[in-house]
């Protein structure tokens, strides 16, 4: 009995096995727990288990160099470790499992998925601000399961999540203070992390403008710490180029953040200055993945929204060389990304990868609108300069099925958050067509449960072939304030012509339920 009980094989995992599905049960991981992105619980006393985010038909964001910040499944060092918690544990767990496949949005994320565990096992004040970050996610999750039953969360329940939440902050203060006053890059890294996790936070609890606050502390801080590293810290080259790694997916964390808030706030960091930090080079031949094409774009659309800003507060007469040069070395920049983009496309698998063409498909939207803003940027007078781009906006709403289409599903990047940006496009148009079409049948409603067809281009000509209206009804430098007392509150500001030609600032504020 004893040797036949020995040699018995495992059961299946504990995670098939609550889940009720069929275990493959391959040793450690089994496979339908790493094809679906979950965490697989092992097998008891058999052992195995943990968590593998990368596939070999992925070709996304999550590949980094392994000499640099290797892959790592679950840290179980930390999640068997006394110095937590269960109920920490609990979140810590639902924030690997839930919050980090949607965090990053369709790219993945080098930071969430590689260093912000690893700076989780070693730092303290990280490994808190993550639980908090997890408990805020599963409560937001909560709330909007149960969008249609307000009162099937009591408020003691509520209550309750918010006191841990504000306990888990506590703990990243005590922890991040006996090394404010140091200057070593360890400890400059945990504060950076920190800061990023914190800053997530608030953006996802609706906090936008504590967010942007600490959004900007941290860029003061990213900027310091490059500017003041002493080399001297490190014996080898080999360790140089772990510490320019592991800064430069930091501070793409940062930035990708402070791009998302450019679009809604142009109040965050707006100074348009030529390069600061080292950037990627476009490659010759083409992009390793889809994640590198995506931080090349999004370093050439911070550009354009900052040269925009720039172009709109300075004399174009005394600044127009200055202004047209920058113009032109984007653009010519853009389409030479554009250019590796098409050469690289047969190694990315869109075809056969419904995650790798999603992604694509995005990216696509994504130049096709820096394209269209880095054309028109130093055009700040004239709002009717769009029209010349009506082709590719007919492009912009066909890939993405209309503004009606992004209101019916859910998709969140950081900021950028699809019910919201549908909201704030919804009252854009309405405020710059007023009252122009009345009288005038529109038809607004089409299948969305259907990918584009007839009846959705049908619609989109409608809509170009309407009478364009006049100068006077149209508006520019549209601002977009977020609420922070998580209230639903959005305000716009924006810039129209009086009866005179002249431009005056207007705001109108609406309420804009399940913004977050």
């Amino acid at each position: 009995m004893v040797g036949a009980r020995a040699s018995r094989k495992p059961r299946p995992c504990r995670t098939c096995k609550i889940r009720k599905v069929k275990c493959d049960e391959k040793f450690p991981i089994c496979r339908r727990c790493e094809s679906t992105g979950r965490n697989c619980d092992g097998y008891g006393i058999w052992g195995g288990g943990g968590r593998t985010r990368s596939t070999p038909t992925n070709n996304m964001e999550t590949s980094s160099p392994p000499s640099a910040m290797p892959k790592l499944s679950v840290p179980r060092s930390l999640t068997t470790s006394s110095r937590i918690t269960p109920e920490e544990q609990f979140y810590f767990e639902w924030f690997y499992g839930k919050s980090v496949p949607k965090l990053p949005g369709v790219f993945g994320s080098r930071f969430w998925d590689t260093l912000a565990f690893q700076a989780s096992v070693v730092g303290p004040a990280v490994l808190h601000s993550i639980v908090a970050l997890g408990a805020v996610h599963k409560r937001e999750v909560l709330k909007d399961l149960e969008a249609d039953r307000p009162s099937a969360i009591p408020i003691h329940v509520c209550d309750e999540q918010e006191e841990f939440i504000q306990g888990q902050f506590s703990k990243v203060v005590h922890c991040l203070q006996p090394t404010a006053s140091n200057n070593n890059t360890e400890s400059v890294r945990i504060a950076l992390i920190s800061c990023l996790v914190l800053v997530s936070l608030e953006i996802l609890r609706g906090r936008y403008q504590t967010g942007r606050i600490h959004l900007q502390n941290g860029l003061k801080l990213v900027r310091s710490t490059f500017t003041s590293v002493s080399w001297l810290e490190y014996d080898t080259v080999d360790q140089v180029s772990k510490f320019l790694e592991m800064f430069i997916c930091i501070m793409e964390a940062f930035h990708r953040l402070q791009l998302q808030l450019q679009i809604f706030d142009q109040h965050v960091s707006l100074k348009y200055t030529m390069k600061q930090y080292p950037i990627y080079e476009i490659p010759v031949a083409n992009f390793r993945d889809l994640g590198e094409a995506r931080r090349h774009l999004d370093y050439f659309l911070k550009e354009v929204i900052q040269l925009s800003h720039y172009a709109a507060t300075v004399d174009k007469g005394s600044h127009s060389y200055e202004l047209l040069n920058a113009q032109s070395r984007i653009q010519a920049e853009l389409e030479m990304w554009f250019g590796v983009l098409s050469a690289s496309i047969d190694g990315f698998q869109v075809n056969t990868s419904i995650t790798a063409g999603f992604s694509y498909k995005f990216l696509i939207l994504y130049y096709t609108m820096s394209r269209i803003m880095i054309q028109t940027c130093l055009d700040t007078e004239n709002e009717s300069v769009y029209q010349n781009f009506t082709s590719d906006f007919i492009f912009l709403l066909s890939q993405a099925v209309d503004i009606k289409l992004l209101a019916s599903t859910w998709h969140r990047e950081g900021v950028w958050n699809s019910k919201l940006a549908a909201f704030i496009a919804h009252k854009v148009v309405d405020i710059e067509e007023r009252d122009f079409h009345n009288g005038i049948s529109v038809n607004n409603d089409f299948p969305t449960a259907e990918l584009p067809g007839v009846e959705e281009r049908t619609f989109l000509l409608s809509r170009v072939s309407l009478p364009t209206p006049p100068e006077l009804y149209l508006i520019k430098g549209v601002e977009v304030v977020l609420s922070d007392d998580n209230t639903g509150k959005v305000k716009l500001m924006y810039k129209q012509r009086d009866k005179s030609g002249n431009w005056q600032v207007l705001s109108a504020e609406f309420d804009a339920p399940n913004a977050n």
